[in-house]
Protein backbone atom coordinates (compact mmCIF):
# COMPACT_ATOMS: atom_id res chain seq x y z
CA UNK A 1 0.00 0.00 0.00
CA UNK A 2 1.77 3.34 -1.32
CA UNK A 3 1.64 5.99 1.82
CA UNK A 4 0.90 9.37 0.10
CA UNK A 5 2.40 11.89 2.70
CA UNK A 6 5.03 10.22 4.18
CA UNK A 7 8.57 11.87 2.48
CA UNK A 8 11.32 9.93 1.88
CA UNK A 9 14.12 12.47 2.88
CA UNK A 10 14.73 16.16 3.49
CA UNK A 11 17.79 18.42 2.48
CA UNK A 12 18.02 21.60 4.23
CA UNK A 13 20.05 24.14 2.80
CA UNK A 14 21.50 27.09 4.53
CA UNK A 15 23.62 29.97 2.43
CA UNK A 16 25.08 32.65 3.38
CA UNK A 17 24.82 35.18 -0.02
CA UNK A 18 25.90 38.12 -1.46
CA UNK A 19 29.14 39.37 0.10
CA UNK A 20 28.57 42.02 2.53
CA UNK A 21 24.84 41.00 3.11
CA UNK A 22 23.82 39.32 6.53
CA UNK A 23 20.37 37.62 5.10
CA UNK A 24 20.59 33.95 5.37
CA UNK A 25 18.65 32.15 2.42
CA UNK A 26 17.22 28.82 3.77
CA UNK A 27 16.03 25.70 1.23
CA UNK A 28 14.53 23.19 1.93
CA UNK A 29 14.02 20.41 -0.32
CA UNK A 30 11.55 17.09 -0.29
CA UNK A 31 10.46 14.17 -2.13
CA UNK A 32 7.02 12.86 -2.19
CA UNK A 33 5.46 9.89 -2.35
CA UNK A 34 8.25 8.15 0.18
CA UNK A 35 8.77 4.99 -2.62
CA UNK A 36 9.69 6.04 -5.89
CA UNK A 37 8.16 4.09 -8.82
CA UNK A 38 8.39 4.00 -12.22
CA UNK A 39 5.33 5.34 -14.24
CA UNK A 40 4.57 7.32 -11.27
CA UNK A 41 4.54 11.12 -10.56
CA UNK A 42 6.26 12.20 -7.89
CA UNK A 43 6.97 15.42 -6.82
CA UNK A 44 10.22 17.58 -6.14
CA UNK A 45 9.31 20.59 -3.65
CA UNK A 46 11.72 23.58 -2.86
CA UNK A 47 10.60 25.50 -0.06
CA UNK A 48 12.59 28.86 -0.16
CA UNK A 49 12.32 31.36 2.76
CA UNK A 50 11.38 34.16 0.61
CA UNK A 51 8.19 35.97 1.03
CA UNK A 52 7.60 36.91 -2.94
CA UNK A 53 7.37 33.99 -5.54
CA UNK A 54 7.43 36.17 -8.44
CA UNK A 55 10.80 37.75 -7.41
CA UNK A 56 12.29 33.81 -6.84
CA UNK A 57 13.62 32.07 -9.48
CA UNK A 58 14.70 28.67 -9.58
CA UNK A 59 17.70 27.45 -12.65
CA UNK A 60 16.98 23.45 -12.97
CA UNK A 61 19.73 21.48 -14.12
CA UNK A 62 19.31 19.37 -17.20
CA UNK A 63 17.70 16.54 -16.05
CA UNK A 64 18.57 12.96 -16.60
CA UNK A 65 16.83 11.37 -19.84
CA UNK A 66 15.30 8.69 -17.59
CA UNK A 67 13.16 11.70 -15.94
CA UNK A 68 10.18 13.60 -17.60
CA UNK A 69 8.86 16.82 -16.02
CA UNK A 70 5.17 16.92 -15.97
CA UNK A 71 4.74 20.37 -14.30
CA UNK A 72 6.38 23.11 -12.34
CA UNK A 73 4.20 25.47 -10.05
CA UNK A 74 5.11 28.20 -7.69
CA UNK A 75 3.41 29.57 -5.06
CA UNK A 76 3.25 31.15 -1.63
CA UNK A 77 2.84 29.45 1.78
CA UNK A 78 1.71 31.22 4.75
CA UNK A 79 2.67 29.87 8.32
CA UNK A 80 2.00 31.25 11.70
CA UNK A 81 5.47 33.30 11.97
CA UNK A 82 6.12 34.32 7.97
CA UNK A 83 5.42 33.64 4.39
CA UNK A 84 7.81 31.34 2.12
CA UNK A 85 7.91 30.01 -1.66
CA UNK A 86 7.08 27.07 -2.32
CA UNK A 87 8.17 25.49 -6.12
CA UNK A 88 6.69 22.16 -7.43
CA UNK A 89 8.02 19.95 -10.20
CA UNK A 90 6.02 17.06 -10.53
CA UNK A 91 8.27 14.35 -12.54
CA UNK A 92 8.01 11.00 -13.71
CA UNK A 93 10.72 7.85 -14.24
CA UNK A 94 10.50 6.04 -16.73
CA UNK A 95 13.36 3.55 -15.85
CA UNK A 96 14.10 2.16 -11.92
CA UNK A 97 17.60 2.76 -10.72
CA UNK A 98 19.63 5.89 -8.99
CA UNK A 99 19.02 8.92 -10.34
CA UNK A 100 21.76 11.83 -9.99
CA UNK A 101 20.15 15.41 -9.96
CA UNK A 102 22.92 18.36 -10.47
CA UNK A 103 22.22 21.36 -7.93
CA UNK A 104 19.42 23.60 -8.50
CA UNK A 105 20.34 27.67 -8.82
CA UNK A 106 17.94 29.89 -6.50
CA UNK A 107 18.33 33.65 -7.61
CA UNK A 108 15.95 36.11 -5.31
CA UNK A 109 16.61 40.02 -4.84
CA UNK A 110 18.47 39.04 -1.98
CA UNK A 111 20.98 36.84 -3.63
CA UNK A 112 21.72 33.30 -5.41
CA UNK A 113 22.28 30.30 -3.38
CA UNK A 114 23.19 26.80 -5.11
CA UNK A 115 21.49 23.50 -3.36
CA UNK A 116 24.25 21.05 -4.21
CA UNK A 117 23.70 17.93 -5.99
CA UNK A 118 21.37 14.70 -4.56
CA UNK A 119 20.52 11.87 -5.63
CA UNK A 120 16.59 9.61 -6.28
CA UNK A 121 16.22 6.12 -5.97
CA UNK A 122 13.40 4.52 -8.48
CA UNK A 123 11.82 1.50 -7.87
CA UNK A 124 9.77 -0.82 -10.60
CA UNK A 125 6.31 -1.68 -9.27
CA UNK A 126 5.52 -4.78 -6.87
CA UNK A 127 7.25 -6.25 -4.21
CA UNK A 128 10.86 -5.58 -3.53
CA UNK A 129 12.66 -8.60 -1.80
CA UNK A 130 14.13 -7.27 1.54
CA UNK A 131 17.98 -8.04 2.12
CA UNK A 132 19.35 -8.89 5.82
CA UNK A 133 22.54 -7.66 6.80
CA UNK A 134 23.73 -9.01 10.09
CA UNK A 135 25.94 -7.00 12.14
CA UNK A 136 28.90 -7.83 14.05
CA UNK A 137 30.43 -5.74 16.73
CA UNK A 138 34.32 -5.85 17.23
CA UNK A 139 35.72 -4.96 20.72
CA UNK A 140 38.64 -5.27 22.45
CA UNK A 141 39.51 -7.72 25.39
CA UNK A 142 39.28 -5.29 28.11
CA UNK A 143 37.56 -2.02 28.82
CA UNK A 144 39.31 0.56 31.46
CA UNK A 145 37.72 3.34 33.13
CA UNK A 146 39.73 6.77 31.40
CA UNK A 147 41.23 4.46 28.94
CA UNK A 148 40.20 4.89 25.10
CA UNK A 149 38.68 2.55 23.32
CA UNK A 150 38.06 1.35 19.73
CA UNK A 151 34.22 -0.53 18.95
CA UNK A 152 34.00 -0.90 15.18
CA UNK A 153 30.29 -2.71 13.95
CA UNK A 154 31.02 -4.77 11.37
CA UNK A 155 28.55 -6.69 8.63
CA UNK A 156 30.12 -9.54 6.74
CA UNK A 157 27.97 -9.56 3.73
CA UNK A 158 27.56 -6.38 2.98
CA UNK A 159 29.75 -3.29 1.77
CA UNK A 160 27.45 -1.25 0.53
CA UNK A 161 28.18 2.43 0.24
CA UNK A 162 25.11 3.61 2.08
CA UNK A 163 24.11 4.69 5.12
CA UNK A 164 26.39 6.68 6.35
CA UNK A 165 27.76 5.76 9.53
CA UNK A 166 25.86 8.21 11.95
CA UNK A 167 22.85 5.84 10.95
CA UNK A 168 24.12 2.99 12.55
CA UNK A 169 25.22 5.37 15.69
CA UNK A 170 23.51 4.24 19.17
CA UNK A 171 22.10 6.26 22.12
CA UNK A 172 24.56 7.29 24.34
CA UNK A 173 24.68 5.36 27.79
CA UNK A 174 25.69 7.30 30.83
CA UNK A 175 29.02 7.41 32.44
CA UNK A 176 30.83 7.29 29.17
CA UNK A 177 32.21 9.74 26.44
CA UNK A 178 31.18 8.21 22.97
CA UNK A 179 32.15 9.22 19.40
CA UNK A 180 31.64 8.38 15.95
CA UNK A 181 35.32 7.71 14.13
CA UNK A 182 36.05 8.49 10.57
CA UNK A 183 35.88 5.23 8.43
CA UNK A 184 38.77 4.82 5.72
CA UNK A 185 37.58 3.45 2.18
CA UNK A 186 39.41 -0.14 2.63
CA UNK A 187 37.59 -0.14 5.81
CA UNK A 188 34.04 0.12 4.28
CA UNK A 189 34.67 -1.91 1.56
CA UNK A 190 35.81 -4.75 4.42
CA UNK A 191 31.85 -4.34 5.43
CA UNK A 192 32.88 -1.69 8.10
CA UNK A 193 29.80 -0.08 9.14
CA UNK A 194 30.49 2.06 12.07
CA UNK A 195 33.80 2.83 14.03
CA UNK A 196 33.35 4.14 17.34
CA UNK A 197 35.62 5.79 20.78
CA UNK A 198 34.27 4.97 23.94
CA UNK A 199 35.92 6.30 26.68
CA UNK A 200 34.76 4.76 30.26
CA UNK A 201 33.75 6.98 33.41
CA UNK A 202 33.22 5.25 35.97
CA UNK A 203 34.01 0.94 36.59
CA UNK A 204 30.01 -0.11 35.63
CA UNK A 205 27.98 -2.37 32.85
CA UNK A 206 27.73 -0.39 29.87
CA UNK A 207 24.80 -2.01 27.46
CA UNK A 208 23.76 -1.34 24.12
CA UNK A 209 20.40 -3.06 23.36
CA UNK A 210 19.81 -4.68 20.45
CA UNK A 211 18.41 -3.15 17.42
CA UNK A 212 17.25 -3.59 13.77
CA UNK A 213 17.10 -0.48 11.56
CA UNK A 214 15.89 -0.21 7.88
CA UNK A 215 17.34 1.03 5.21
CA UNK A 216 15.22 0.98 1.70
CA UNK A 217 14.77 -2.54 1.01
CA UNK A 218 17.83 -3.60 3.53
CA UNK A 219 17.33 -4.47 6.98
CA UNK A 220 20.53 -4.49 9.46
CA UNK A 221 19.62 -6.72 12.39
CA UNK A 222 22.67 -5.15 15.60
CA UNK A 223 22.94 -7.58 18.26
CA UNK A 224 22.96 -6.19 21.75
CA UNK A 225 26.52 -5.15 23.04
CA UNK A 226 27.28 -5.63 27.07
CA UNK A 227 30.68 -4.15 28.08
CA UNK A 228 32.20 -4.69 31.91
CA UNK A 229 34.27 -1.63 32.78
CA UNK A 230 36.91 -2.47 35.22
CA UNK A 231 39.12 0.49 36.98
Amino acid sequence: MKRTCVFLFIFIFSFCLAEGQEHELKIIVRTNPETMITGEPFTLTFIIDYAAPEQVNIISPPLPASLMLDRFIKFPRITESDTQTVAEYRLTANTAGRVSLDSFTIVTPHGIAETGAFALTIRTPGIERTLTARLVWEVPPRFTVGERAVITLRANNWNAQQPPPSFFMPAVPQNVILSSSPITAQERESGVALKMILIPLAPVNINFPARTLQHDNVRFEIPALNIRVIR
